[in-house]
């Protein structure tokens, strides 16, 4: 119940607020896509996780194809406990090789060295493995608002128990202009932990523009209760402007 007066009022106050500005979809939820920034374009992103976790980075447009961003974090940042901080700052690049058209995809090459969740330190991973190296196309639709399709592979450089390849899919389905509804799932096939080989991670959310350059995203991961830690809600917030 509680739930569902937050989400109510999550988009009564995006209608009331939504100021027209268009933040691009640069990742989904877990999964990235070929958007980029444009050059001179930056993101200030939040994350806040389960377990009090909080990870920030900012991500910049080099070129109108090429950007790079930045990030760190850890857990417990919030609430009781000793803070433990990730091992490394991630680092994010992505240069979109091919533009849409009316028949192609947009594909993009990319890396990511920013994984989600507590730190897996008998393994050196982390919870949800970080892409590493990733190809991906992403192609939208007009279909009552916008609708983008999204689906890649990716080899990650966690791989002390899995050394396979990846796949990894989602959509975005925009609504009225000023939410986006977001869905990615990971196919998990570099997965090594036995537990965490069962379904893969299927993930949902709801994201809001507000004024100016403002957006907030709720998340809801892990649907498919892989592992041991079930089902978990992320908050997200982002500032995207020029410079």
């Amino acid at each position: 119940m509680k739930t569902i007066f937050f989400l109510f009022l999550f988009l009564l106050i995006g209608v009331n607020l939504f100021a027209g500005f268009e933040n691009s979809i640069f990742t989904l939820i877990d999964n990235p896509t070929c958007g980029n920034y444009f050059r001179g374009q930056y993101e200030i992103r939040a994350r806040l996780e389960p377990q009090g976790g909080i990870l920030a980075g900012i991500y910049v447009g080099i070129t109108d194809n090429f950007s790079i961003g930045i990030s760190y974090g850890g857990d417990n940042i919030i609430g009781y406990g000793e803070i433990d901080g990730y091992e490394t700052p991630g680092v994010e690049v992505r240069f979109r090789l091919v533009e849409e058209t009316f028949i192609y995809p947009a594909f993009a090459l990319g890396f990511s060295s920013q994984g989600y969740g507590p730190w897996v330190e008998e393994y050196s991973r982390y919870r949800i493995k970080s892409k590493g190296f990733y190809g991906v196309v992403s192609k939208n639709y007009d279909f009552i608002g916008n609708l983008s399709l999204h689906g890649g592979v990716n080899y990650s450089l966690e791989r002390n128990d899995n050394k396979n390849p990846n796949l990894f899919l989602g959509f975005e389905k925009s609504i009225a202009g000023v939410y986006s509804f977001l869905v990615d799932y990971d196919l998990a096939y570099n997965e090594g932990i036995e537990e965490y080989k069962q379904n893969g991670y299927l993930n949902i959310g709801i994201k809001g523009y507000f004024a100016p350059y403002i957006a907030i995203e709720f998340d809801m991961r892990n649907l498919l209760k892989t592992g041991d830690d079930g089902v978990n809600r992320v908050l997200k917030l982002s500032y995207l402007d020029n410079f």
